[in-house]
């Protein structure tokens, strides 16, 4: 049985949201990152879900 929380999806994909724990895994999930990694990189480039996503990769080369 899946949990509610699991299948969440943010109304607005166009923008990381971090308050809700729901919010963290439906995000580290889609990027495959752990939790650390993704509040950095939102920290630096800010909550756009495509500057994230970017910047997440471009690190990984």
């Amino acid at each position: 049985m899946s949990n509610a929380s699991e299948s969440r999806i943010p109304k607005d994909i166009a923008k990381v949201e971090l308050t809700e724990e729901w919010q963290l895994t439906y995000w580290t999930r889609q990027l495959g990152v752990i939790e650390q990694d993704l509040r950095a990189a939102v920290q630096q480039v800010g909550d756009s879900s495509e500057q994230v996503r970017r910047h997440l990769e471009s690190r990984r080369q």
